[in-house]
């Protein structure tokens, strides 16, 4: 008798234990959900800080000329309206830095070039629908940078985005973006456009990524986590811009 007593008592402890860890798990979950979500956005964060950094440097040694990987332009949001100017290219503005990329002290290799947060980092899926595609990495830059442009033209460097997070996922019907530049000028208001790569959801920029928000590197070398509509909201923010008063 009191050993059937004794056994059901420690089949209840049991039970009990099991259902404190079974809350336990339910709240702690989240929590480590969180932080691991924060962790990958600030490695992210980290990447484009050293890629941006090693642009800088790469400024140091061409007369303050951005990588160059499309026939010189002095406007190309008016000369490239439709994208008819896109070729010939001379390679993706993240080769042409990489010389420069371990003087920024980055010895990681291809993880700088991998949000963790992001999938396909290095075009899978975009080789599969189209075996030319460039080089991709988990960013992309400005496209107004690429054509040619010299540092002293930028009126705003600090409010002027140099690097965004790429769409490198499938969103509804629309394939991943697969190119390693985006262009500002390519919008909804531009009746010329090939795409619209300033869609919030459809377009070039991954605006979304880590809780809403993306990160966003800057022309004056810093990076800022910001909602896609604090970067872009026509007429009155779009710090895509190179040219503005």
């Amino acid at each position: 008798m009191d050993s059937q007593t004794r056994a059901a008592f420690t089949l209840i402890e049991l039970l009990v234990v099991i259902a404190i860890i079974a809350v336990l798990a339910g709240i702690l979950f989240p929590v480590f959900q969180s932080a691991k979500s924060a962790a990958k956005k600030t490695a992210c964060f980290s990447n484009e800080r050293q890629l941006v950094l090693a642009m800088s440097l790469y400024l140091g040694d061409s007369s303050g000329t951005y990588p160059q990987s499309k026939d010189a332009l002095a406007d190309p949001s008016v000369e490239d309206r439709d994208g008819s100017l896109n070729e010939p290219d001379y390679g993706s503005t993240f080769n042409l830095i990489l010389p420069y990329v371990k003087l920024a002290g980055v010895v990681r290799g291809d993880q700088l070039f991998m949000c963790p947060a992001g999938t396909d980092a290095f075009g899978t899926r975009c080789l599969e629908l189209n075996p030319d595609v460039p080089d991709l990495t988990s960013y992309v830059v400005n496209g107004s940078f690429i054509f040619g442009l010299n540092e002293s033209s930028v009126s705003q460097p600090s409010n002027t985005i140099l690097l965004a997070e790429r769409r490198s996922e499938d969103a509804h019907d629309a394939a991943p973006y697969c190119d390693y530049a985006y262009y500002p000028w390519f919008n909804s208001a531009n009746s010329e456009t090939p795409e619209d790569d300033m869609d919030a959801d459809f377009g070039a920029v991954a605006s979304k990524r880590h809780s809403e928000r993306s990160n966003f590197a800057f022309a004056d070398a810093h990076v800022r986590s910001l909602n896609w509509t604090q970067t872009y909201s026509p007429p009155s923010v779009n710090l895509h811009s190179v040219n503005r008063p």
